[in-house]
């Protein structure tokens, strides 16, 4: 029996669904990995190897709206998926949710499953009475696509969930279910004390882990703690993350200036992130 998992970030595979893809090959599954720019991570490609599942590298612009490479994504996700003849595939983020449903959909797979882990900039601004871009259109329309050809929708929190039925984007066929997380093993994470400042008293703190996009809500954060810190400048506002190439990335001038100006305490990219959160 075999699974497919297909990602557009190769490094979420172990973060988020590592434990999910853990208890499938528990059951007797062979795990079947696909995903884009494998050369740039060697190390988890290694650690996925270790494991006993089996690693495809497909193209795919993760932001890129070429329509020819997204056609030829397709394609390779096809090709692969023929081979594999996997029983279940599982698809999350928007491309892979996208191109790898409609590839999977060709090449026959019984069992399609969509992880919708969030909006993103197709979304950004809409509800069902707004004025929707010409991209945001496509989008929905690709997405619909994809989606009634699911066996299953999976989202993770009920407010996406009814986004995209005001807009029509799900078949009252396929099941549509919200899910109690992301894969995260909550026993990695240990219950610490709270940080105390220098007389003793517990030291007030924030803390953002996210990719900096202006639609992740970096800008009001920023902002916030500058109204904050105005008349309580010992509270700390921490920022864990990078600036993706994502078209809402934020600019690294601007990061700059709020480090500067001591707005945030910014910790850059982290493999680890319990250290911020102690």
């Amino acid at each position: 029996m075999n699974f497919v998992i297909i990602s557009s970030f190769l490094p979420s595979i172990l973060n988020f669904r590592g434990k999910l893809l853990e208890a499938i090959h528990k059951k007797g599954y062979q795990i079947h990995i696909i995903a884009p720019d494998l050369e740039l991570f060697r190390d988890e490609v290694n650690k996925l190897q270790l494991l006993g599942y089996s690693v495809y590298s497909v193209e795919m612009q993760r932001t890129g709206t070429n329509p020819i490479a997204d056609i030829k994504t397709l394609f390779e996700i096809y090709k692969i998926t023929s081979k594999i003849k996997p029983d279940y595939v599982l698809s999350y983020t928007i491309k892979p949710v996208i191109y790898g449903t409609l590839a999977t959909y060709f090449a026959k797979v019984p069992n399609r499953f969509s992880l919708i882990t969030g909006l993103g900039y197709a979304f950004q601004n809409v509800d069902s009475t707004s004025k929707r871009s010409t991209f945001q259109k496509i989008v929905h329309w690709l997405y619909k696509q994809a989606l009634i050809r699911s066996s299953k929708v999976f989202f993770q929190n009920p407010d996406d969930l009814a986004l995209f039925q005001q807009l029509n984007l799900l078949s009252n066929k396929v099941p549509a279910v919200v899910v109690n997380g992301s894969g995260v093993n909550v026993t990695d994470f240990e219950v610490v004390s709270l940080p105390r400042a220098m007389n003793g008293e517990v030291k007030v703190s924030f803390l953002l882990i996210a990719r900096l996009l202006e639609d992740k809500g970096i800008r009001e954060y920023v902002e916030a703690a500058k109204l904050i810190k105005k008349e309580y400048p010992q509270i700390e506002f921490n920022l864990v993350g990078w600036i993706d190439e994502n078209p809402t990335a934020i600019k690294q001038q601007e990061l700059d200036s709020w480090i500067d100006e001591k707005i945030i305490k910014y910790w850059g990219k982290l493999s680890d992130v319990r250290p911020a959160i102690a």
